[in-house]
């Protein structure tokens, strides 16, 4: 285990990688290495905030390097920030069980992924563009949790990754994005898109996380997610959401959240609920709520549909409540 003991607990440590060396650091080829950056002092006296800051900035990369390179099995990584590196924040290849961040112990990853898609050590390769987490070559059963991605712990930064914040490339299996405990969920906004589940994968689970501003929610590329179909919103008020969906499906109920981003499609920032769809096709969620959170006048509802094998679809449709009835209607 890699563990952290800079003195001085008071403030945030930044690390330049290569702005001495040049260099990556070296990835992490064998099994059951965790990188535990919640070990620094001053973690979790004020708050989950990382202590160990990760910058790629202070080099002039020639190479779309990534901050972490995990190849081995069973490898983890807890409590960093990871900013500033020419193409990803944390590449999963080849190498499964992964766990990236869990509740109160997050990475913080954002700014990741140049604007120039092309790199002259790499010639005619591309275009590399960087996201917060990757998981590709065949990388399966890993977990992503509460992690912040294209934005900082207090999240009142826009410091989207260039393009995605979780990417899931082909043939990959059973990875699991979010999960339904406290904390488990993570915080994945200001990205071109938040979440792809890439062709021929599958039984890839996303939930319960919070997105916002990112300019495109959840996409299945090709048969990722074996083609799982989103449900649909048809009625909203402030205490009764009806759809429909397929017969056992899980139903997760949003709030969409277009605060300083109007442009941005629908999708899910804060949870109410669940709801399993019935052998008639419908669902439904009433208040009180099981998050707590309330669906007031003007909130725009919009929701995920997974499957008995785990295989989660984009966001359905939005509905919004009317500001002066609990009717539903359209936007």
């Amino acid at each position: 285990m890699i563990k952290f003991n800079i003195p001085d607990s008071t403030i945030q440590h930044r690390i330049y990688v290569g702005a001495q060396t040049g260099q990556e650091l070296p990835a992490l080829l064998d099994e059951e290495t965790t990188i535990d950056a919640t070990t620094q002092l001053g973690f979790g006296v004020a708050d989950f905030a990382p202590r160990i800051i990760l910058d790629g900035s202070q080099n002039n990369w020639t190479v779309p390097i990534n901050a972490i390179w995990i190849r081995g099995n069973h490898c983890e990584i807890y409590g960093l920030e990871i900013v500033n590196f020419p193409d990803d924040g944390i590449d999963v290849a080849a190498a499964n069980f992964a766990i990236i961040g869990a509740p109160n112990k997050g990475n913080v990853i954002n700014n990741n992924g140049y604007e120039t898609d092309f790199f002259p050590g790499l010639p005619n390769t591309g275009p590399w563009e960087g996201c917060g987490v990757v998981m590709r070559l065949g990388a399966s059963f890993c977990t992503v949790q509460g992690n912040f991605i294209g934005t900082n712990y207090a999240q009142d930064s826009i410091a989207g990754n260039e393009y995605c914040g979780v990417i899931v490339q082909s043939n990959c299996q059973g990875n699991l994005i979010g999960g339904d405990g406290v904390g488990e969920g993570n915080v994945i906004a200001n990205n071109e898109l938040a979440v792809r589940i890439s062709t021929s994968s599958e039984f890839c689970q996303i939930q319960q996380n919070s997105l916002f501003c990112n300019v495109e929610g959840i996409k299945l590329l090709g048969n990722g997610n074996q083609f799982q179909a989103a449900p649909t919103v048809d009625s909203v008020s402030v205490n009764v959401l009806l759809g429909k969906g397929i017969p056992g499906d899980l139903i997760e109920v949003f709030i969409n959240d277009t605060t300083g981003c109007a442009s941005a499609d629908c999708q899910g920032k804060i949870f109410l609920g669940t709801s399993i769809v019935t052998p008639d096709s419908l669902w439904n969620l009433n208040s009180p709520y099981p998050s707590g959170a309330n669906v007031y006048g003007g909130a725009i509802i919009t929701a995920t549909a997974t499957d008995s094998m785990l295989n989660t679809s984009p966001f359905s449709n939005c509905l919004s409540c009317l500001l002066y009835t609990s009717d539903a209607a359209d936007e």
